[in-house]
């Protein structure tokens, strides 16, 4: 019953609101990421199941931010800029931190103390868990309304 009653709220919603068109070049390049936010997002269905929209740092994502720092080289910049702010040196430690900032005050919310993040964050990564970890995204979308 909850799920239809989740269905029936989204169509409210998606009938009332103003009508959305996606401008897309189907020349442009797609670009490989490793989470994507902003846009339309298209899964298939076994990607997303037992997957969840969480607004706290999981488990999951922890797991997938160590598999995606392995994996990009040290002479990366970004890597090198992460190094510098967590104070990380390869001659120190062998296995990369994950550090997660907690949010200003205004973000974090008064009675919780987890660290927060964006909800797709960890949905995207419990699903790249699962072997579904081809996200990408194109430059050229704009949503018009």
């Amino acid at each position: 019953m909850k799920q239809m009653k989740s269905i029936f709220i989204a169509f409210i919603f998606w009938a009332q609101a103003p009508q959305y068109t996606f401008a897309l070049d189907v020349n442009a390049s797609w670009q490989p990421v490793y989470s994507g936010f902003g846009g339309l997002s298209l899964y298939k269905l076994d990607s997303i199941i037992n997957c969840s929209y969480s607004g706290i740092v999981t488990d999951d994502l922890k797991r997938y931010y160590e598999e995606i720092l392995e994996e990009i080289p040290a002479s990366n910049e970004h890597i090198k800029e992460y190094f510098r702010a967590i104070q990380f040196s390869k001659k120190r430690e062998t296995k990369i931190p994950i550090v997660f900032q907690i949010n200003t005050t205004w973000q974090q919310p008064k009675k919780n103390l987890s660290i927060t993040c964006c909800e797709h964050l960890p949905f995207h990564a419990s699903m790249a868990l699962k072997g579904f970890n081809k996200f990408y995204i194109n430059p050229k979308m704009r949503m018009q309304y």
